[in-house]
């Protein structure tokens, strides 16, 4: 008993030190790289959950206006953290680089941007566990604002599909500096996703369909919308095929009526992630009133 003693302590204070070790001078020296494409820094693979499981980790790129030797510790910049979608059960924190059109006017405009891994739901971790992966990044980033010149009253959060079901979820149970929501045809009712009769194909409802009606109102943006919720822009199309346009008109609906700023933009024939003809006509307009909206809100 007592070298099984010895052994917990020996493991909890390597777990500690390592941990503490990732917030080192050395560490972030590690992490940081220069992205050819913009020539801004990127910190890369930062563990935001200590000890951290292999997809607890998130990437901060910042504008190229940055330099980290003549940046002051009052330099911040606002911040937006993005989720990526894949019916949360695939998808990586590199989606982001497919939306440089819109990544690259952020960086413009001197505004930061995050982009997070989270671990996969199936039958043994549920959507709560998600949404603590979330919260774990999120509370990353405040706590080490000042560390990686980021404004941690400025937070923009951004997701797609699952990822706006995610960036929705914390912003609304934990609204305190979080400045916008964007959400992009995301679910926000889960009880009512689950009686959808959809895809058998999509892996992403099949958990659904096990969780108790208590779970998934627990996990569902809808049911915790308030008057302290962030202003949200939502974009739909209403030829979504996964997720329903309902899922967003009952948010709209409910944040309207609780006196939340909302802004509704259905696309006409838009199919789910926008890649058929109607929604990639929709891509100039929605990415102006995407970045309007995070202008009005982070500047």
């Amino acid at each position: 008993m007592k070298k099984k003693g010895l052994i917990l302590i020996f493991l909890s204070v390597f777990l500690l030190s390592s941990c503490l070790s990732m917030l080192s001078e050395e560490w972030i020296k590690k992490a940081k790289e220069k992205d050819t494409d913009t020539g801004g820094v990127i910190y890369r693979n930062l563990k935001y959950k200590c000890p951290s499981y292999t997809r607890r980790y998130l990437d901060i790129y910042m504008p190229p206006s940055f330099d980290e030797k003549k940046a002051s510790k009052d330099e911040k910049y606002p911040v937006v953290i993005y989720f990526h979608g894949g019916s949360w059960v695939f998808g990586d924190k590199s989606f982001i680089r497919f939306f440089d059109d819109i990544n690259n006017q952020l960086w413009e405009n001197d505004i930061a941007i995050v982009t997070v891994n989270y671990r996969f739901a199936h039958r043994t971790l549920s959507f709560a566990e998600l949404e603590k992966d979330i919260k774990e990044a999120v509370n990353f980033i405040i706590e080490n604002s000042e560390i990686y010149h980021l404004d941690k009253d400025n937070i923009g959060l951004w997701g797609m599909s699952a990822g706006a079901h995610l960036a929705l979820l914390y912003g609304v149970k934990y609204p305190k500096g979080i400045s916008c929501i964007i959400d992009e045809y995301g679910p926000t009712d889960i009880v009512a996703l689950s009686n959808i009769k959809g895809d058998k194909k999509n892996q992403g409802y099949g958990f659904l369909k096990i969780m108790t009606k208590k779970h998934r109102k627990s996990v569902s943006p809808y049911f915790f919308v308030s008057e302290k919720t962030p202003p949200i822009i939502v974009f739909h199309g209403d030829a979504d095929e996964l997720v329903p346009i309902s899922q967003s008109k009952k948010l709209v609906k409910i944040a309207k009526e609780k006196g939340v700023e909302v802004e509704f933009n259905i696309i006409e024939g838009g199919n789910h992630v926008f890649t058929n003809e109607a929604g990639k006509k929709s891509k100039k307009q929605r990415i102006q009133k995407m970045l309007d909206f995070i202008l009005k809100h982070l500047k």
